[in-house]
């Protein structure tokens, strides 16, 4: 279904809705039971030490301390009474090189969480024909929801009356000025920009109000799949990267085999 397509009452009857009323407590219940509460689920965390241990399976990075391994051989069978600087330096630039890694997993990381507090609301709904205030988790699709300045919208929803609404739209689209919106069906392949019928979880109500009905709850709606992207995406690699990698691997083999000669030599 794309509700963005429908008419209101097309959408309300797909989702089994009185628009006068709303849905029965006994509705509620089954379709939180079937669909789970309206949030961001957590992916179990990866333990700290697991993240910053896996900055080291890099081929490059085990060049480097294949490389440590051996200045540190070398300096103690020289034994001269200086310090390895050799060994010294490349650690230093195998722990910075761990230290950048560490972090840009852990802003990823923060940038779900962020996403989760944003979409942790109250919102006013329509249910057996009273109006109840109830927290965001609560919701479920087909519950039939108000709207005015000032909201946080609690989910995604089919507007269908619409009286001079903005919605700051800026966690989803990056625009920085509200949009304007109706509640007259668009085109079906409309982009997330152009649906001018609906309101997202996680956005804000600028001004003017309106009445929606929930179409999307919890990792259904487009704040929960971009928190999937944020969450499932591995970091792209650069080409220069790829080619790193490639040269480290090829190295590799040649330098431990270098190594063990010229540790063979020097104890010989």
């Amino acid at each position: 279904m794309t509700p963005w397509g429908e008419s209101s009452d097309a959408v309300a009857a797909n989702l089994g809705t009185d628009l006068a009323t709303g849905l029965t407590a006994a509705e509620v219940q089954l379709r939180l039971e079937r669909d789970g509460p309206n949030e961001l689920q957590e992916t179990p965390p990866v333990p700290r030490w697991r993240r910053l241990l896996e900055q080291f399976t890099e081929p490059l990075v085990l060049l480097l301390l294949v490389a440590i391994v051996v200045a540190l051989i070398v300096w103690a069978v020289d034994d001269n009474g200086e310090l390895p600087l050799e060994a010294i330096v490349i650690a230093a630039i195998v722990a910075l090189n761990a230290i950048i890694g560490y972090w840009q997993g852990s802003k990823a990381i923060r940038a779900v969480e962020s996403l989760r507090e944003l979409s942790a609301t109250h919102t006013t709904v329509l249910r057996d024909g009273e109006m109840l205030s109830v927290a965001s988790w609560g919701l479920v699709v087909g519950d039939v929801i108000a709207l005015a300045e000032g909201d946080a919208v609690g989910a995604d929803c089919r507007l269908l009356d619409v009286a001079a609404l903005q919605v700051v739209e800026a966690p989803l689209t990056g625009e920085s000025q509200p949009a304007s919106k109706t509640s007259e069906p668009v085109a079906e392949d409309a982009e997330l920009v152009e649906r001018s019928n609906m309101a997202y979880k996680g956005t804000g109500i600028a001004r003017g109000r309106a009445r929606g009905v929930v179409v999307a709850t919890g990792m259904g709606t487009e704040i929960g799949r971009i928190a999937t992207m944020l969450d499932e995406a591995a970091p792209d690699r650069t080409p220069l990267q790829r080619q790193l990698d490639w040269l480290g691997k090829a190295l590799g083999i040649v330098v431990v085999v270098l190594a063990a000669i010229v540790v063979a030599a020097i104890l010989v």
